[in-house]
């Protein structure tokens, strides 16, 4: 894995669309040089969407893609939630142990893991 300039925080609500084109990014204070993953790790998995751009960029390039894209996710939410500690931010301490708790659900039934979730963590996260 060679680093790249990555945006640091490309959600959706960073990516300006005019037209049915992405006309621009915005928030770039969190840039920096890391895995190229990092910068995929925060759109949405809906309608498959992930999926398509993981499929397009990565998965068939890239034999860690799947380790390194659970890294991320884990590490980019944990990171949010200790900020939120770290300013006393309960909305945002909130919001990220539900985006956690998400990632986990989602982490069980995802094609991106491999193997089968332990009944454990399945029974805990309902």
């Amino acid at each position: 894995m060679t680093p790249v300039l990555n945006h640091g925080d490309l959600a959706p609500e960073h990516i300006l669309v005019n037209e049915g084109r992405i006309s621009g990014i915005l928030d770039w204070e969190d840039a920096c040089y890391e895995d190229p993953v990092g910068n995929i790790t925060l759109l949405p998995d809906s309608g498959g969407f992930f999926e398509r751009v993981a499929e397009a960029y990565f998965v068939d390039h890239d034999p860690d893609f799947r380790r390194r894209v659970r890294f991320h996710r884990h590490s980019s939410t944990a990171y949010s939630i200790l900020y939120g500690l770290e300013t006393e931010d309960g909305g945002r301490v909130r919001k990220s142990l539900a985006r956690y708790a998400f990632t986990l659900r989602q982490a069980t039934s995802s094609k991106w893991v491999r193997g089968p979730a332990p009944a454990w963590l399945k029974n805990a996260l309902g």
